[in-house]
């Protein structure tokens, strides 16, 4: 048996608009959505500019619209478009998928066979920290296995073992981690009091909701027996044992700190903290608060926070669930009378979970 599968696919999603951005009448129920993406989403931009409305700076990408502290929208921005004023643009693309599989019969009571097949899942229109979005996730899967019809076909036994992969797998970002960063990111430097300053070091906030990927792989083992002990009377029982592991979960993000990490931390000292041998980030108390930026406790903060987050992203670590199942079932088709085709059964099933993680 052999297939080839092709597909097109599209996805697509619709946000609902920020709730200080509803209008002034707005009558308390009904969902307002933001519009479709323009078509340079991608490329939006815009000068940052102080309360006045005076250039304070070089063009940078337009991610999230400057807010105030109660979610406002900064006056001096009305004619500028942000990212997030927008629902995504859709995902389109095209995958191919094959599969392929023999049954061989040793006997007439015996077989075996193996089986080879792809499968895909679409990609989410959510970008990861740095705006790209990920492809599609292509998973494969190898199982085979022997099974046994004895008995006059009253009997049947399987034994089936299998393996799959899947790269890429699309989960969500190391949590509180992009709030961390951002924090750093949108840190105004000493003497520099704007509601909508960003630091000094060209380093560009990041989208308010990002994802990640991780590494997956799977093997297991599968046993099922049948059995009709009488035309009205069956029997049925399977065992399970499956072994799941996830591999460098939060890579990307993990990369992303990596490699910006030195500059996160001169933010951090240029918005008046300090930072001791152990990497702990306090306010600077020689700096006179009248001049101190307003956003030196969120650096401080947000980098104490950001190193814990990064602690916890470890590259190389494999996070393993192992799960062992068992069913047991029996039903009955009464023969006679009334209610004769009826069929009543009763059933048990037992599950336990193991979880562990390994450096590697």
């Amino acid at each position: 048996l052999g297939a080839v599968r092709f597909d097109d696919y599209k996805n697509e999603v619709a946000y609902n608009s920020f709730i200080r951005d509803y209008p002034a009448d707005w009558n308390g129920n009904t969902i307002i959505f933001k519009t479709a993406a323009p078509a340079d989403y991608l490329k939006l931009s815009y000068i940052p500019k102080d309360a006045a409305g005076r250039a304070i700076g070089l063009a940078i990408p337009a991610l999230q619209r400057p807010r105030d502290g109660a979610g406002n929208r900064l006056a001096q921005y009305a004619d500028d478009r942000f990212r997030d004023d927008y629902s995504p643009p859709p995902i389109k693309g095209t995958k191919t998928t094959y599969s392929a599989g023999s049954v061989y019969h040793l006997r007439s009571w015996v077989s075996v066979y193996a089986n080879y097949a792809q499968t895909y899942n679409l990609p989410g229109v959510q970008p990861t920290l740095t705006g790209n979005t990920l492809p599609p996730t292509v998973a494969e899967g190898i199982d085979a296995g022997i099974r046994f019809n004895l008995l006059n076909q009253r009997l049947h036994l399987s034994l089936n073992r299998y393996f799959s992969k899947e790269d890429n797998q699309t989960i969500s970002a190391p949590a509180n981690t992009g709030g961390a960063i951002n924090s750093i990111i949108n840190a105004n430097a000493i003497g520099d009091f704007s509601a909508s300053g960003l630091n000094i070091r060209g380093l560009q906030p990041l989208p308010a909701v990002f994802i990640d990927r991780r590494q997956g792989k799977a093997n297991g083992y599968e046993f099922e027996a049948v059995a009709n002990l009488s035309k009205a009377w069956r029997l049925s029982a399977n065992y399970a044992i499956a072994r799941a592991f996830a591999t460098n979960s939060g890579e990307i993000t993990a990369a992303y700190i990596d490699k910006n990490l030195p500059t996160l931390r001169q933010i951090v000292l240029d918005a008046g903290s300090l930072i001791d041998a152990a990497g702990v980030a306090t306010i600077d108390t020689s700096v006179p608060v009248d001049q101190r930026s307003p956003d030196v406790n969120s650096a401080a903060s947000g980098w104490n926070s950001l190193l814990a987050r990064r602690a916890g992203i470890v590259s190389g670590t494999t996070v393993s669930q192992n799960t062992t199942s068992a069913n047991f079932f029996t039903d009955y088709a009464l023969q006679e009378g009334r209610l004769k085709g009826l069929r009543l059964g009763v059933g048990a099933r037992f599950m336990a979970h193991f979880n562990r993680s390994e450096r590697h």
